[in-house]
């Protein structure tokens, strides 16, 4: 690992504009959701922005599959992970804590909470993934969606 990946902290790799998901989506806005903005889960929040849960394609798939894709999201949390048991992290943690948890828990995204469950951002794999090239290389990585 790079020795300036350690120095980071989560808020400064983080990002911030992150697409949420809300209760009362039904599961085939989710996947349209995932599709259109070429991405992989996010968080489910409620409408004072609190994480509730989180849904990634492979829930949505499984959960689909159960109940339908017309079946809301609300409808669906008792089959979801709750906040006390899903990955979180705090934006002032290191970099290198996150690193870890994605290594143990083998999460895709980690969503950033403060001490009362606001979301403030999201890290995952893929930008885990591109900062240690981009580290390791001295070069940016253009993101391009297929």
């Amino acid at each position: 690992m790079n020795a300036t990946l350690p120095k980071l902290l989560v808020q400064d790799v983080m990002v911030t504009r992150v697409f949420r998901i809300t209760p009362d989506m039904k599961l085939w806005e989710v996947a349209e959701l995932f599709i259109k903005k070429h991405i992989s889960g996010s968080p489910v929040v409620d409408q004072n922005d609190h994480v509730i849960s989180v849904l990634g394609e492979g829930d949505t798939l499984r959960l689909a599959a159960e109940h339908g894709l017309d079946v809301t999201v609300a409808e669906c949390l008792p089959h979801m992970p709750s906040l006390d048991k899903m990955v979180t992290i705090k934006k002032e943690a290191t970099f290198l804590e996150a690193y870890r948890l994605f290594l143990k828990h083998r999460v895709h995204r980690i969503p950033i909470i403060d001490g009362n469950g606001k979301l403030h951002g999201l890290l995952t794999r893929s930008q885990v993934l591109t900062l240690f090239v981009e580290s390791h290389y001295g070069k940016k990585i253009q993101n391009q969606p297929a």
